[in-house]
């Protein structure tokens, strides 16, 4: 059995680069949210100074906002995988993309829909 990775690529749908995006900013995001309660553990024994707390609140933000910005590739991912909506779920993906980014909600899955976006609206995949 041969294993050829360009026929592989070729395979990859439009859908599927969303859905990394969301798999990849959901475990950054409760990267950083467990991070908190990692630190949190560590400094159950040690003296906690204000920046500890600041530090704390500002990673669980961060991590929150990261798995609240995830759900800006729910609709291009449902428009997406269907083949009648794909062409509408392209333009969407790239706008929602643009809106991710100016928003700084979704940074990483915003990348991933423009460039699905992209590609469904290019090789119609």
């Amino acid at each position: 059995m041969k294993f050829d990775i360009l026929t592989q690529i070729k395979k990859i749908k439009s859908w599927h680069i969303v859905l990394l995006g969301i798999i990849t900013q959901l475990w950054v995001g409760y990267s950083m949210v467990s991070s908190v309660q990692i630190t949190k553990a560590a400094n159950s024994t040690v003296n906690i100074t204000t920046s500890h707390i600041v530090g704390n609140m500002f990673m669980t933000v961060i991590g929150l906002f990261l798995i609240i910005g995830t759900l800006f590739g729910i609709i291009p991912l449902i428009l997406l995988y269907f083949k009648k909506t794909r062409k509408i779920g392209g333009i969407v993906s790239i706008i929602l993309g643009i809106v991710g980014i100016i928003t700084q909600l979704g940074v990483i899955v915003s990348v991933f829909m423009i460039l699905a976006g992209i590609l469904a609206l290019w090789k119609r995949v």
